[in-house]
């Protein structure tokens, strides 16, 4: 090799450890900053990791769920860090009040949770041990509100719920457009079928052709009963082409 090329060669050797020399002091620096902020970067996450919640809201109508009772069951499930508060957990706790229909918890930073509440919607009583809610779904409890009392009570083996409020719907809507309120439904052991009113009157449609003898009763009652309502004491549909009414006593 020649004196010129082996000059040119260390000379470019020489230009590349400065370089080299800069990068790796670089490099250092770098680790190093990183050793010494890993730590302090630990030390805040589990800070925000355990910091405690500061404030729940509590959001819902508050009709049937006692805003007491949910409180003081949030209060007791939230001694955990912010983002360790097992949400699916206290949603499941908060569910199992009765009247509760659904439960929504969303975390807001940095120390708050919002919880909003969607009650039951009751239509009418399950006998005494509970409540139908609009999608046909048992309540149960037992609780006498007296903002319910004014709901009809349906009468039946549980079994039977799903056909009842097949027929509730129909029989509820025939009632209000006469201005007809209804106080009860109530299927038998034999599955006979009695609708009680709140003026009093019992119609019995009994076991057979349900649909055909509701249309029956809308019938005559708009043609027949309407104007003599007030003198009905009962109502009997359970004959094949026509009805039979008792009236009330005069005296």
């Amino acid at each position: 090799m020649s004196e010129r090329r082996r000059g040119a060669k260390a000379k470019q050797e020489s230009v590349k450890r400065p370089g080299l020399i800069r990068r790796l002091c670089l490099m250092l620096v770098l680790v190093s900053a990183l050793a010494w902020l890993t730590p302090m970067m630990v030390q805040e996450a589990l800070v925000i990791w355990d910091r405690p919640v500061q404030e729940v809201t509590i959001e819902g109508p508050f009709k049937w769920v006692a805003r007491e009772q949910i409180a003081n069951l949030i209060g007791e499930q939230i001694n955990t860090g912010f983002w360790a508060l097992d949400i699916a957990a206290l949603q499941h706790s908060i569910e199992q009040d009765a009247w509760v229909d659904r439960v929504s918890i969303r975390r807001k930073w940095p120390d708050r949770l919002v919880i909003e509440i969607e009650e039951q919607k009751p239509i009418a009583r399950w006998g005494s041990t509970g409540y139908v809610n609009v999608r046909g779904e048992l309540i149960e409890s037992d609780a006498a509100m007296y903002q319910l009392s004014g709901l009809p009570t349906l009468v039946a083996a549980p079994e039977n719920l799903e056909k009842m409020l097949q027929y509730y719907q129909t029989i509820a809507e025939l009632m209000y457009a006469r201005d007809l309120r209804l106080a009860s439904i109530e299927v038998d052991a034999r599955g006979s079928w009695t609708v009680s009113l709140a003026d009093g009157v019992a119609i019995r449609f009994g076991r057979q052709s349900l649909q055909t003898r509701i249309r029956r009763f809308a019938k005559v009652f708009d043609v027949e009963l309407r104007s003599h309502w007030a003198n009905v004491s009962a109502v009997d549909v359970r004959y094949n082409n026509g009805i039979a009414v008792s009236w009330r006593d005069a005296g």
